[in-house]
């Protein structure tokens, strides 16, 4: 049950906290115009590829929820949009129906609504590499997330403490899954030297998921009404870097 009431009140305080305060760094940017474009409009494609599966656009549903009835109505939603738009769709973290297999269904459905779509299986980096089969499985994945979140869990009360041995862990889902495996930071970024030991291991893709956006240090301060100081809230490598 904590997990369950959990997704709702992450989904509840992401729509009433703003995000950062850190930026995310990309109006440090400025795109140079070229006045010469040798292309035509209709010749341009946003076709792109993410460890080789082909997406119709540069744009994912990124992890969200699921494992609990009160939240299953969200990836209902959220899996028509992707099939009617193309978009691929990561469904939120497996292991509330690893834990408990009643709980599936809310990430089943996501297959059923959008058959023919590209969906991602999530999990935690401490799961086993069986548990990473069964999200697999679970809703026909192209491809398995596994997200990063130690500071998050620093915040959470009912947390994890022990983030030893992940790199191993995830060694070993590489070598038991036949998907690619992609690696998630969840709102703190990951450095290079990180990326560097990730794709060592055969991880192929790093989504880096910095500071900026959806600040999950502020959601769990705000669940567990905890009053954390200006520098831990903008704690994490910003997007743009």
């Amino acid at each position: 049950m904590i997990r369950q009431s959990r997704k709702l009140e992450h989904l509840k305080y992401s729509l009433l906290l703003d995000d950062g305060p850190a930026a995310a760094g990309f109006t440090d940017f400025h795109l140079v115009h070229n006045c010469l474009p040798d292309l035509a409009w209709q010749d341009i494609t946003v076709n792109t590829a993410i460890a080789d599966i082909p997406l119709s656009q540069p744009i994912i549903i990124n992890a969200i929820t699921g494992g609990a009835a009160d939240v299953m109505p969200i990836n209902c939603e959220l899996a028509e949009f992707a099939r009617l738009t193309g978009v691929a769709m990561a469904v939120g973290s497996q292991y509330s129906a690893i834990e408990d297999p009643a709980a599936a269904e809310s990430y089943k459905v996501v297959r059923k609504l959008n058959p023919n779509g590209v969906i991602f299986a999530n999990l935690g980096a401490h799961a086993s590499p069986e548990a990473a089969l069964c999200a697999v499985d679970m809703i026909g994945a192209q491809a398995i997330q596994i997200h990063l979140n130690a500071g998050q869990e620093i915040i959470m009360s009912e947390g994890d403490r022990n983030f030893s041995g992940y790199l191993s862990h995830i060694e070993a889902i590489v070598k038991k899954v036949n998907v690619p495996v992609i690696v998630k930071e969840v709102g703190c970024g990951i450095a290079r030297e990180q990326a560097q030991a990730l794709t060592g291991i055969g991880v192929k893709v790093i989504d880096v998921g910095g500071s900026g956006g959806t600040n999950f240090l502020a959601i769990e301060a705000a669940r567990g009404q905890l009053t954390l100081d200006a520098e831990l809230m903008s704690w994490g490598i910003p997007t743009a870097t």
